[in-house]
């Protein structure tokens, strides 16, 4: 895509910020959407406009200002209801690729109960979207396993033993920057991409890490729980859909950062990582 490609990024967190950082650095012109009064820091080089997430009218007025052609979701998890209304405004702008945020981890999540799930209710509005499955963030193993009960130890909510796709923060940061800079849109719209730094469970964690292993029925983080859950079931691959093909559609898009080298899950969690 051209060096001029006018990028909108919703949410500054670690996500957020290091795709604002790897746009900027291919020498996208980035906005950083931010609801008043957030304390989140926004990289230097990129406009900020002041919007709640939940004015549609704001937001499409946002994006139209910026001629924004793609919209990059990083939401956190609790503010992703709000995704609904940031796509209808990203259609009424006429953005031509929408990166919603829910798909870098392999869970479908419904808007509502009984309602259909982000997928889905994207393309029901007939927004081009790209969506990013990439397993679970490295860095977020340590919070994944943790617990008070269980100090210093790694605490598993079932066996441990069924492997997902763990990929580095950086590297879907670096990826997605390079995609979208470097492919034309009419090749990324309606695609979905699945990447994989590494895949490993729980358990085989445990032991790179020399760490001991705590079975509990639930952690504090009622999320972390419902992961580990997925996990378990065998949805923690970025290509769990794939059958027997797991493994195969599980790294399938790493080859479109050409020459690039997948962080491991020891290459970004020293040992000090889990306490």
């Amino acid at each position: 895509m051209s060096a001029l490609t006018s990028v909108a990024v919703i949410g500054m967190n670690d996500l957020g910020r290091r795709v604002v950082e790897q746009l900027l650095v291919r020498r996208a012109y980035v906005v950083a959407l931010q609801s008043h009064g957030s304390p989140q820091e926004v990289p230097r080089g990129c406009s900020v406009v002041r919007v709640e997430y939940s004015d549609l009218e704001g937001m499409t007025k946002g994006f139209k200002n910026y001629f924004v052609s793609i919209v990059v979701c990083c939401l956190d998890n609790e503010a992703t209801h709000t995704q609904a209304i940031i796509a209808r405004a990203a259609k009424a702008a006429g953005v031509t690729i929408f990166v919603p945020s829910e798909t870098f981890l392999p869970l479908s999540r419904p808007l509502r109960a009984g309602a259909d799930t982000y997928p889905q209710y994207l393309n029901s509005i007939g927004i081009p979207t790209l969506r990013i499955v990439s397993g679970i963030f490295i860095e977020q193993i340590p919070w994944l396993v943790s617990s008070p009960y269980a100090p210093g130890k790694m605490a598993l909510v079932g066996s441990g033993d069924v492997k997902a796709s763990f990929t580095s923060m950086i590297d879907v940061a670096g990826f997605l920057g390079h995609i979208l800079m470097t492919y034309p849109a009419d090749q990324l719209r309606g695609q979905v991409l699945h990447l994989e730094g590494q895949a490993a469970s729980l358990d085989e964690i445990a032991r790179l890490y020399r760490k001991d292993v705590v079975h509990l029925n639930s952690l504090d983080d009622p999320f972390a729980t419902r992961l580990q859950n997925q996990i378990d079931r065998g949805f923690g691959r970025s290509g769990w859909d794939a059958g027997a093909d797991v493994d195969g559609l599980s790294v399938a898009s790493n080859a479109l950062w050409e020459n690039h080298r997948w962080r491991r899950i020891q290459d970004v969690l020293p040992a000090t990582a889990f306490r």
